[in-house]
């Protein structure tokens, strides 16, 4: 049986009840009956009788699929409270599975709950707020801002820039749990994606051309093939450092947003993400075998470089036990400087951060856009080189030792495969061109400025949008 929201003696916050749902989301347990505890606090917290008029509407739409009057998620308590609901809808079928078809509709996005929400006067505000704010902050007034769903599904964040179309993604569940003013921060962090994370560092283009190169041939030799496992595993590895580092930029770009607009965006940031933490904890784990590993070694300067902008923006302290609160365990960090000198411990630390703080630089000033759109593009253009440049060189310092060891498996299995067949494989085998350009299609996501980047399950759920 899974257990409840638990109410604590005293009430708890809005942040924590936040925390609570986040957690439960996240681990795909929240329930309706979370929602009675969930109503229970925020009532006792706001009495003035409007949530008690929300949940009247929630328990229609748990009878019928629709409320019978129409949501007002304006505040945010009423959000929250919405938020669980569609929550538990997201993850749990058999909560609609009463609804007539009509009212369920093919996707959660065309259920007549979700258009009641999206059509809500809370809702069109906020999307002229998203818009507005972009719209002052850089002159673009082609982009689009719509409520979406993860690509991947729930509980993942759904929070992307998409170029094609010049649309930005608003997950509406995970604003109406965390807040529409705090995720208001992750709608920039997409733009910032959007104009400014524009190539592929060169290494990563060389790396791409090469595979292509191998998987066109259409009989592979042994080498061929081998080549082309190292290659996929070299750019899988770079393509989720460069995506998580990308986001030094992104981040930075939507905290200057502070300066020019009513909004606190460097708060919203630290906001978010520390619900999103408490919600889902990166643990540093405590056997010997484990933190000897590839896997962890690769992970635990992934998040280094994660959080580096936030113990910039003041999220947590620059200390051992400040930077365990993430993930992070100063002790195992390792790599080489620019020399080639062994770095370990906080002076590896100090190495990755002094990469990634130059990374929030490397961006156009506030005021280039007034000089108008090509000028604009010019430089973002310039900046996004630069950052590829200095990524290049975070990977190879820091990640490029740990290789050889997060191969060697794939790599031995690999080999089992060559034996049965000796005299190469033909392309229609597959083997050798399905390892390359799953590394190519991975790729293929960034440029649409996710954060997909999923080593840690919970934690780059929390991005995945900021990201």
């Amino acid at each position: 049986m899974v257990d409840q929201i638990k109410i604590k003696p005293e009430l708890a916050s809005l942040r924590e009840m936040r925390e609570a749902v986040s957690k439960k989301f996240l681990t795909q347990s929240l329930r309706v009956a979370d929602l009675d505890s969930v109503a229970q606090n925020l009532i006792a917290l706001f009495p003035d009788g409007n949530l008690e008029k929300e949940m009247g509407k929630i328990k229609s739409v748990l009878k019928q699929g629709y409320s019978s009057e129409p949501p007002n998620p304006s505040s945010p308590a009423a959000q929250l409270l919405w938020g669980t609901l569609m929550a538990a809808i997201a993850i749990d079928p058999s909560i609609s599975s009463n609804w007539s078809s009509f009212v369920r509709g093919n996707h959660f996005s065309d259920s007549k709950v979700w258009k009641q929400l999206t059509g809500s006067d809370a809702a069109k505000l906020e999307r002229w707020y998203i818009a507005s704010d972009i719209s002052q902050t850089l002159d673009r007034k082609d982009l689009k801002i719509e409520w979406d769903t993860p690509p991947s599904g729930y509980p993942d964040l759904g929070y992307l820039f998409n170029h094609q179309n010049t649309r930005i993604g608003h997950d509406l569940v995970w604003s109406l749990i965390l807040g529409f003013e705090h995720t208001r921060s992750i709608a920039m962090h997409e733009l910032a994606h959007g104009i400014g994370t524009l190539v592929f560092t060169e290494k990563m283009q060389g790396m791409r051309q090469e595979m292509q190169g191998i998987s066109d041939k259409p009989v592979k030799t042994a080498d061929d093939v081998r080549r082309l496992l190292k290659l996929k595993h070299e750019w899988s590895a770079r393509y989720l450092i460069y995506d998580e580092a990308e986001n030094s930029y992104a981040n930075r770009f939507t905290a200057n947003r502070t300066y020019d607009s009513s909004q606190d965006y460097q708060a919203s940031l630290n906001y978010v993400e520390g619900v999103i933490n408490s919600a889902n904890p990166q643990q540093v784990p405590e056997d010997a075998v484990q933190l000897q590993s590839a896997d962890y070694q690769f992970q635990n300067i992934k998040r280094a470089i994660r959080n580096s902008f936030f113990c910039n923006n003041g999220l947590f302290k620059n200390t051992e036990q400040g930077w365990k609160t993430v993930g992070v365990n100063i002790a195992d960090l390792r790599g080489v400087d620019s020399q080639g000198n062994i770095l370990t411990g906080m002076a590896a630390l100090s190495e990755i951060r002094r990469i990634c703080t130059k990374l929030e630089s490397l961006q156009p000033k506030p005021t280039d856009h007034r000089f108008g759109p090509a000028h604009f593009r010019k430089k973002c253009d310039e900046y996004s080189g630069a950052r590829c440049n200095e990524i290049d060189s975070l990977f190879d310092q820091f990640i490029s030792p740990l290789m050889p060891n997060i191969t060697r498996q794939s790599e031995n299995e690999l080999e089992k495969i060559l034996r049965r067949n000796p005299d190469g494989l033909k392309s229609q085998d597959g083997q050798g061109q399905d390892q390359g350009n799953k590394g190519q299609d991975q790729g293929d996501k960034g440029q649409d400025g996710q954060d997909q980047d999923q080593g840690d399950k919970g934690q780059d759920q929390g991005n995945k949008g900021q990201d």
